[in-house]
This record gives C-alpha cells, structure tokens and sequence, in this order.
C-alpha cells in the first residue's frame, strides 16, 4: 500500500489486478445468490481507489452488468471484518438471548 501511494507503477497494477479479481468474486455471488447489496471490507479497502475497477470487472462479468452497483464499501472502518462478524453473534444474542444458554440450564427451560 505505502509503495501505491508513493507512486510504485508495479504497487499500483497489483492492487488494481487484485481488486478487479474480487470483482469476478463478487459477480459470481450476485449471479448466484441474487443479494440486495455486497459489502466489502478489510484488505480491499486500504485501497479504495481501485473500487471503480472491480465494479467496472464485476460488471463485465454479470448477467446484469448494472447489478455492479450493488457492490459498496463498508462505513465500518478498520477492524471492519472483525465487526461485522461481532455482529452476526450479537444479533443472535439480542434476538434470543435465553436460546444461546446451555440446554438444561434453569433459564434456557
């Protein structure tokens, strides 16, 4: 990232290639599972500047080159994989908190 920045041409084509790899990644799962939106954190938003070119890849490689649009960045920050996961068990959590005790449990009954 700090070789992009500062200029390195080969930094930069790397980043860009890995990001338009993500962006086959990414129309094979909105090809497949049809979602509503896809979210992307960690690695690939240390370089936000290649986002155009995995839309632009995922596009190219779409049944429906406008659903590339669905492809967005998370508003999580750093640690943003990390969060997103805490949230998944926290959800749980909150949804049901009795139903994650141990079976047998005086309050699980």
């Amino acid at each position: 990232m700090a070789r992009s920045r500062r200029g390195d041409g080969r930094a930069r084509t790397l980043l860009r290639e890995r990001a338009e790899h993500a962006g086959v990644a990414a129309a094979l799962l909105i090809d497949l599972l049809d979602p509503d939106v896809v979210v992307l954190g960690g690695g690939l938003l240390q370089a936000p500047e290649h986002l155009d070119a995995l839309r632009a890849r995922a596009g190219s490689r779409l049944s429906r080159p406008a659903a590339a649009e669905l492809i967005r960045s998370t508003g999580l920050g750093e640690g943003s994989l990390v969060r997103g996961s805490a949230s998944l068990v926290m959800d749980a959590f909150f949804s049901d908190p009795t139903g994650m005790l141990p079976a047998g449990s005086v309050l699980a009954d």
